[in-house]
């Protein structure tokens, strides 16, 4: 630009800045992402939500933690969408209790901070993917304290998530509960759910209960 006599503003910085996070340069991205402070421009909320982003997709999970904090620290409100990223992040490569933490960060926030029914999922999935079912279980009560489900967005992920999760440490009965339950609230088991919670009925003995479910 400059040989065209032409200053860059933060809008054409982040364009660069989305792309190279798309890419997985981060090095690069975090280069400009200094630039701009170099030439008289600031940041905005763009730039840092694909910087968050762009660190959680790469695994750099400290570095995006510690451009979360700064971005506050600029005096930027995080929303729902850029907690969600982080928490998304955390639940893939960190410990299920930074994940705990944060999602009460968010709950207590309130407004447009609020978890939504996908935020919930994210970190449910994570525990049962972790073999912490009797939490997420937990973590789903938390959802439907809040009256999250309902908001557009299907729930049915994280009560298909759960009945898997039961049904692999032996807890057939509250799977069971929880897939009657799941079927009553008009939400949709995945496939999956559907055919192992059958199939695990079916074994012991109950066809006709299997039948039914599958009716």
């Amino acid at each position: 630009m400059p040989e065209f006599n032409l200053r860059p503003d933060t809008t054409a910085y982040n364009v660069v800045i989305r792309l190279l996070c798309e890419k997985g340069d981060m090095d690069m991205a975090h280069k400009l992402m200094k630039e701009i402070g170099l030439i008289d421009l600031y940041p905005d909320m763009m730039t840092y939500f694909a910087m968050i982003k762009g660190f959680c997709n790469a695994g750099r999970l400290e570095e995006a933690c510690e451009l979360f904090q700064a971005m506050k620290g600029q005096g930027f409100s995080p929303n729902a969408v850029t907690y969600s990223v982080l928490l998304e992040g955390i639940c893939k490569y960190r410990s299920t209790e930074k994940a705990l933490e944060l999602l009460g960060e968010m709950e207590k926030a309130g407004g447009n901070c609020s978890p939504n029914v996908i935020t919930y999922t994210s970190v449910i999935k994570s525990f049962c993917e972790k073999g912490q079912t009797i939490e997420a279980l937990r973590i789903l009560d938390r959802m439907e304290a809040c009256q999250v489900a309902g908001r557009g967005v299907s729930n049915s992920d994280c009560y298909s998530s759960l009945v898997l999760a039961l049904i692999r440490i032996n807890r057939l009965n509250e799977a069971e509960k929880l897939f009657r339950k799941m079927l009553v609230s008009g939400a949709k088991p995945s496939g999956i759910a559907c055919s192992t919670m059958i199939r695990e009925i079916c074994h012991e003995g109950r066809v006709l209960d299997g039948f039914c479910l599958y009716n």
